[in-house]
């Protein structure tokens, strides 16, 4: 391995972050590349560019490296917006198996009882899905992996080839804070700081008592929009992590939608945190619901990447 590699602050663990690596060429000459860190072993380094090459890199051709925070929502690694994600929608249980994190919470919802497999478990891989298999089964679970896509577009492969079932299909959607532009109407969205009753009630999932540190156990904001009669018919959660705010549990009834009322909740939220120091902003969005995925392209938002899940045959 390259002296430079083992001095430099990179390690397996950045699996899924945004570095720059300088290398050498065959010729003599060096040169850099800037992109998400898509695997590391013991001969080679990949790293995908925002364009989608990938770079593959000899270990004993590295320089420098070093991980490079994002400045815009555009750039911020997917692994890394993923971890975002599980620290806004926090498990209960969240337990380290290398770089990958196994997450449980009686079972309610499928980010928060999945292993989130970004980087290596540091074991092999038949091994690694034997403990998670076993950790899932203690827990009465079945064992499910999520995977971003398409930095884990081996793993993905390899899963299916052991006939790994395939479910929710999702996109992410990005912006720079000031990026998402909602009209102002007569709708507006009221805010709490904690899930009311009425908003648990409206929860088209309502999880169960055991399940509900998932909603509470990060800094979030409870969007709801009513009626004339004072009926819920529209929630959101927002959750605030670093810079980064990610909005989640978004539901409108079905007889007011395309009302304006998703827009009202986003446009609470968005406007709530807008001081300066959370400046970007995600969701996620079943990939087939075409509707929702042009309202949010239409308020600013980019595709960032997906992710899928695999349930264990």
């Amino acid at each position: 391995m390259s002296p430079y590699l083992l001095a430099s602050s990179l390690s397996p663990a950045d699996v899924g972050r945004r570095v720059v690596l300088r290398f050498a060429l065959p010729d003599g000459q060096a040169s850099d590349v800037l992109g998400e860190l898509e695997a590391w072993t013991a001969s080679e380094l990949s790293v995908r560019r925002r364009d989608g090459s990938v770079e593959v890199i000899g270990t004993g051709a590295v320089l420098a490296g070093k991980v490079v925070p994002a400045t815009w929502a555009r750039d911020v690694a997917s692994g890394e917006l993923e971890r975002i994600a599980s620290d806004g929608w926090p498990a209960l249980e969240r337990v380290a198996l290398g770089s990958w994190e196994l997450r449980a919470a009686a079972g309610w919802t499928k980010r928060a009882n999945s292993v989130l497999a970004v980087g290596s478990p540091g074991v092999a891989l038949d091994e690694a899905l034997s403990m998670i298999k076993a950790w899932y089964d203690e827990r009465g679970l079945p064992t499910v992996v999520q995977l971003p896509l398409p930095l884990c577009a081996h793993l993905d492969a390899e899963l299916e080839r052991r006939g790994w079932r395939a479910e929710s299909s999702s996109l992410v959607l990005a912006a720079d804070l000031r990026q998402v532009h909602i009209p102002v109407s007569a709708t507006v969205a009221t805010l709490e700081h904690a899930p009311s009753a009425p908003w648990l009630s409206a929860h088209p999932h309502p999880p169960p008592v055991a399940a509900r540190g998932v909603l509470t156990g990060a800094p979030a904001l409870y969007s709801s929009v009513t009626d004339g009669s004072g009926d819920i018919i529209g929630i959101g959660r927002g959750s605030v992590v670093g810079a980064w705010l990610s909005i989640n549990s978004l539901w409108v009834s079905e007889a007011h939608r395309r009302r304006g009322v998703a827009q009202a909740l986003i446009r609470g939220l968005t406007d709530e945190v807008d001081d300066g120091q959370v400046r970007h902003v995600f969701l996620q969005v079943e990939a087939d619901n075409d509707p929702a995925c042009a309202l949010y392209v239409k308020l600013g938002f980019e595709q960032h990447h997906s992710y899928l899940y695999r349930v264990a045959a």
